[in-house]
This record gives structure tokens, C-alpha cells and sequence, in this order.
């Protein structure tokens, strides 16, 4: 006996109608997560992990329709750019941060394998599908995925406003004034121009063993 997996949907809420607005105003208006690792990571392998974590998480494959957000039911793309590393280029003008991503036709998220020993993965989210916990929950799954583990799940499509709802909060909302691309300001450099004193924004920046397979 088989089973149907509804729809994943869920309607978009005020605040991202903002992020919609703000996507032209500030593009790519993207959450982005950057891990760097010993080793490589297998380009066939992480686009497998994309996938299945992807489908535990369909909030990764949301497109724009009407007044919802729906699940395309398509897999992020794995955009592999060895040419491409984070070192020597200052994180803002990096050409590929600032690739779009396209509420409407898609993709909305997005993984980058950069750098000649394919050490450097970038989790990119438009904001307007996730928030910053929604794309380390989404990371999360793939590595799982890549140590042969059973990914967690997050299905519930519940949004910022209807979590609010839920809770009882009231109140008047706190102004929403962007005046730069990172809430620190501009981003910090790349690592090898970074000054003894650490100035400049704070970036995390885990950093793996790549060792798809194994248990931890």
C-alpha cells in the first residue's frame, strides 16, 4: 500500500513579501553559509546529499506562485567553480556570492563547490524562502546524508507570522532599515587578508574533515 506526500506550501508571509521587494534593491538579498574542510568533497556525492536533503527539507526547493510558496519538487543545483576560491577576494564583491537566485522560476537555493581541491562548499539561501537557522538545518541534512546517516526532516510549513500567531506576541514590530548588505556592515575580507586584531565582521567558519561515510 502506497502512500501520496501532500504538497509541501505554505503562503508567503508579510516579511518576506519585504525580502521579495528588497531582492532588486540589494541582490541578492541571499543568506549564505561557507564551510571549509581538509580534503575534497566527490561532486556526484554532495549532489546526491543535495537531493535527498533537499526532500527532507522542501523548503530548499520553494518557488513563487501567486501568493504562495510551492515545492518545485526540484533539487538545488550543485554549481562546482574550481577556478573560483575565497581567498584574495573581498566576500562582497566575490562574483560568486552575488550570483541571483529566482523566487519565480527557480532555483531559490543553491550550493557552491569552490576552489582547485573542492574544499569550500557555500550554502546559498534567498531569504525570502529561509532564514539563516532554516539554512544551517538544510546543511545540516546534507552532511548527514554525505557520513551515510538518515537525515531529521523538517516539513512543517509553518511561517514567521503564523509562529508569532501562535504565541501570542503583540506589539509594534521592530523597523526593518536596511542600510548595508551584512547586519555587521560590510563583510569581513577573506581570510588570508584578515588583520592580527581580527577586525572586521564576525564570520563562522567551521571547518570539516571531508570523510563522507564515516559514522561522525
Amino acid at each position: 500500500m502506497s502512500s501520496v506526500v501532500p504538497l509541501f506550501e505554505r503562503s508567503i508571509s508579510p516579511t518576506e513579501r519585504l525580502y521579495l521587494a528588497m531582492q532588486t534593491l540589494a541582490p541578492p538579498f541571499a543568506i549564505q553559509l561557507v564551510i571549509q574542510g581538509t580534503g575534497s568533497v566527490d561532486e556526484r556525492d554532495l549532489a546526491v546529499a543535495v537531493a535527498g536533503a533537499s526532500e527532507a527539507c522542501p523548503g530548499a526547493r520553494l518557488v513563487r506562485r501567486g501568493e504562495r510558496w510551492v515545492d518545485s519538487g526540484i533539487a538545488p543545483p550543485v554549481v562546482v567553480a574550481t577556478e573560483h576560491s575565497l581567498v584574495d577576494t573581498p566576500l562582497d564583491d566575490h562574483p560568486m556570492l552575488s550570483r541571483p537566485l529566482d523566487p519565480e522560476r527557480g532555483p531559490t537555493c543553491e550550493v557552491l563547490l569552490l576552489g582547485g581541491t573542492r574544499n569550500t562548499l557555500v550554502f546559498r539561501a534567498f531569504h525570502g524562502v529561509m532564514d539563516g537557522k532554516g539554512l544551517h538545518l538544510w546543511a545540516a541534512e546534507v552532511f548527514r546524508l554525505l557520513r551515510g546517516e538518515r537525515t531529521v526532516g523538517a516539513r512543517d510549513a509553518i511561517a514567521d507570522h503564523s509562529l508569532v500567531e501562535s504565541l501570542g506576541i503583540d506589539g509594534k514590530p521592530t523597523a526593518l532599515i536596511p542600510t548595508a548588505r551584512s547586519p555587521f556592515g560590510r563583510a569581513r575580507p577573506a581570510p588570508a587578508s584578515r588583520t592580527s586584531s581580527g577586525a572586521g565582521a564576525p564570520w563562522r567558519e567551521p571547518r570539516p574533515r571531508w570523510s563522507p561515510g564515516s559514522p561522525s
